[in-house]
């Protein structure tokens, strides 16, 4: 378990290389709702994947050209 100041500077580093991503419109593809912030960050932002381990999203394994695949998957084809 990190302290305080472990997981701050674990917050600062991730923000240092990372976009907010504001998507323009609302999905529902999912009945898991908070997945469908996934999909709608990965379709605003045109990536090419999706890397998740989550059970809803790799049912779909493609959606709007976005391959998704598990981390495992992701790392053997690279």
């Amino acid at each position: 378990m990190w302290d305080k100041v472990e997981a701050l500077n674990a917050v600062g580093q991730i923000r240092s290389f990372s976009e907010i991503v504001r998507p323009k419109g609302p999905l529902a593809v999912i009945a898991d709702d908070p997945d469908n912030r996934v999909l709608e960050c990965a379709v605003e932002v045109q990536a090419d994947f999706i890397i998740s381990g989550d059970k809803h999203l790799l049912n779909l394994k493609v959606y709007r050209g976005i391959t998704i695949v598990r981390p495992s998957d992701f790392l053997k084809s690279f």
